[in-house]
């Protein structure tokens, strides 16, 4: 395994692990069923993710890193700040697409830094921006918002 293979599944897990984070946090928050429900299924999903790059970063013996501690304490103290209101849904479903923004822009970054990374690594970064695009687009379409 290169470096930039190392490199882009590294990052890649760090960003799962920052949105698995995000949705533990909001998801007692929300009020709407469906909301949780569709919130719950993208937290599976990144998860089977990051533990399909994780297995590869382990069979090479190599570790992934964990997010910056600073970042997760922002997170969750904007989560609880942005949350506090009436209408928290409206709130999360901002906070979740705009993490999702974050981390389709970052995970795009990373791809084409690390050019020459195995294509494993880069079919799975490629998995997880279309989950996260698929994410945004299914909470912008305001369908969550009864």
């Amino acid at each position: 395994m290169n470096e930039d293979t190392i490199n882009l599944l590294r990052e890649a897990i760090v960003g799962c692990k920052m949105g698995i984070n995000t949705l533990d946090a909001v998801l007692p928050k929300v009020d709407n069923d469906k909301l949780r429900e569709f919130l719950e299924t993208m937290l599976r999903k990144n998860t089977e993710i990051m533990v399909d790059m994780s297995i590869c970063l382990y069979r090479k013996n190599e570790e992934s890193k964990e997010p910056m501690k600073m970042a997760r304490e922002m997170a969750k103290f904007t989560i609880d700040m942005k949350t506090r209101c009436e209408d928290a849904d409206k709130k999360i479903i901002s906070i979740v697409v705009d993490g999702c923004n974050m981390g389709i822009k970052k995970l795009e970054e990373n791809i084409l830094e690390c050019e020459t990374a195995e294509k494993c690594a880069s079919d799975n970064v490629r998995k997880l921006i279309a989950l996260l695009q698929e994410c945004k687009d299914r909470l912008n379409n305001r369908e969550y918002l009864n």
